[in-house]
């Protein structure tokens, strides 16, 4: 999964397999100028750029961070 935070320019890429079912990802409202998601299976809240539960049903956990690069381009 490739996730954006266009509030601080950044991206991350997660597995989106955690304990051996697939999560399926949505964004979710901002907190304190923390963007998060929330996985439609438990309603777990995720911080997008490091990919760790904050609230919900699997605080704690973290997904797994694949090899990723951002740049930006331009002439």
């Amino acid at each position: 999964m490739i996730i954006f935070d266009p509030t601080s320019e950044s991206g991350a890429a997660f597995a989106r397999r955690l304990d051996g079912r697939n999560l399926t990802i949505e964004p979710a409202p901002g907190r304190a100028g923390l963007a998060l998601m929330r996985d439609q299976e438990t309603g777990s809240l995720w911080q997008v750029l490091t990919g760790q539960a904050v609230e919900g049903e699997l605080v704690g956990e973290r997904l797994e961070r694949l090899p990723s690069h951002y740049s930006f381009w331009f002439a």
